[in-house]
C-alpha cells in the first residue's frame, strides 16, 4: 500500500476508501472520486 501511495500520489484517506471499481487496469489509472474539495481526479497507477 505504501508503494501505491508513493507511486500514484494518493492520500491516506483516499487509499483507505479505494475500491476495485476505481482502478482501470487497461489504462493504468486510479480514479479518485469526491474527495478533498468535492473534485474527481485521475492519478497514474504505479505498476499495479
Amino acid at each position: 500500500m505504501v508503494k501505491l501511495m508513493y507511486g500514484s500520489g494518493l492520500r491516506i484517506s483516499e487509499l483507505t476508501r479505494l475500491r476495485v471499481k476505481n482502478i482501470d487496469f487497461g489504462m493504468k489509472q486510479i480514479i479518485v472520486q469526491d474527495r478533498k474539495g468535492d473534485k474527481d481526479r485521475i492519478t497514474l497507477g504505479a505498476r499495479f
